[in-house]
């Protein structure tokens, strides 16, 4: 008769990254014995190893959930070999664990483990993101493992993003490199050994939108704001119109309370944790901003922001209005404020402080603009 072993323990190599340890499930057949990792880490002090579960953080009930189901797919195994009289072999437990869409080699379901217990810790935007990348991931390929994803793999979804998703070239750079992340957290927890891109590379980023608005076009956009609009667009351009001057991120002006707004002497500052990075950013507010904010509050959101696409739906509205005929989102609003602060006189260091980038390289791309304006004014000297 067949007889196994499970046990369900932490492994007491801590991630260095995270300072978490991870969990893995240990079956024993006739003395040999095979370990799986279940991707899965937590920190020591949450795992009650006698009962094999995990106590007392987010999500619990869910990976005790996990935990639950693969000790009974193990049972089950081990009952029904033993009812049809065969001799179980410890490959059969690598067909539990891999190639099905619950197992852990799955693409998906490993995702969803991760958006599961990192569900306090992403913002509403990288939720966004993960689950756009997984529909469009799932159309190409509706049961991916890890082991099918190999670099003729990645080529073939690269073209089917160009040809079939029509997606831009940095619409498509932004999946790959999503993809490469999931690979890089996957080999991490040891569920991947191959790196398949390690023979992929997937280059630098192309050029994105980097649309802007001059002052001058800005100036207009706050006369027409002063005058009678439609109230819907007037609030539409009051927040694209304070992102102008702030360079706050869509996600930023959502989140954005009266409680960030801070008066420190006679000046006012924006102190907010940015939703993307989770970075402390302190702006300082300009006479423009405070008189699109209104009356101060002690509490309450700052403005009442639309979904994106709503937003972005009216912004190409709005625009033609002052006589803009530029394809304008409301990111392009944080391009504006960084472009234009690179025109006056601002040193990459300030705009890298204010829009809180954590790449130096992200803020050369204003300045490069900024540049490119002055080469334009310095052609002037030839029409003398």
């Amino acid at each position: 008769m067949n007889k196994i072993s499970t046990k369900i323990y932490i492994r007491t190599e801590r991630k260095k990254t995270s300072g978490e340890y991870p969990l893995y499930f240990r079956i024993i057949l006739r003395r040999q014995k095979r370990e799986y990792s279940l991707h899965i880490c937590l920190p020591l002090q949450h795992w009650n190893a006698s009962k094999h579960e995990v106590r007392s953080i987010p999500n619990k009930d869910k990976i005790n959930e996990l935990i639950k189901n693969y000790l009974v797919k193990v049972e089950t195994l081990v009952i029904d070999s033993n009812m049809k009289g065969e001799n179980l072999d410890l490959s059969d437990f690598d067909q539990i664990f891999k190639g099905t869409p619950e197992a852990p080699g799955n693409f998906y379901s490993f995702v969803e483990s991760e958006l599961n217990l990192s569900a306090n810790k992403l913002s509403a935007g990288s939720v966004k993101v993960y689950n756009t990348e997984m529909d469009k991931l799932r159309k190409y390929s509706p049961n991916l493992q890890f082991k099918h994803i190999s670099v003729l793999f990645l080529k073939g979804y690269e073209k089917n993003l160009a040809e079939v998703e029509k997606n831009k070239p940095i619409t498509i750079h932004k999946s790959m490199r999503w993809i490469k992340s999931i690979i890089n957290r996957a080999i991490s927890v040891d569920l991947v050994t191959e790196n398949p891109f390690k023979k992929y590379k997937i280059g630098k980023a192309p050029a994105g939108n980097m649309e802007f608005l001059t002052l001058d076009e800005v100036r207009k956009l706050e006369k027409l704001f002063t005058g009678n609009m439609d109230p819907h667009d007037k609030e539409i351009l009051r927040y694209f119109l304070f992102s102008c001057f702030t360079g706050l991120r869509y996600q930023d002006l959502k989140a954005l309370n009266f409680s960030n707004i801070i008066k420190n002497g006679e000046n006012y500052y924006l102190y907010i944790h940015m939703q993307k990075t989770k970075d402390v950013i302190n702006i300082p507010l300009v006479n423009r901003s405070l008189k699109l904010i209104g009356g101060l509050k002690d509490i309450g959101k700052v403005f009442k922001v639309y979904s994106d696409q709503e937003t972005n739906r009216r912004l190409k509205f709005i625009m033609p209005m002052v006589g803009i005929t530029k394809s304008i989102s409301i990111h392009c609003a944080r391009h504006t404020f960084a472009t234009v602060a690179a025109q006056i006189g601002f040193s990459a260091m300030d705009i890298q402080k204010l829009c809180g980038h954590s790449d130096l390289r992200t803020t050369s791309i204003y300045m490069k603009v900024s540049n490119d304006a002055l080469q334009e004014k310095m052609k002037l000297f030839d029409s003398f």
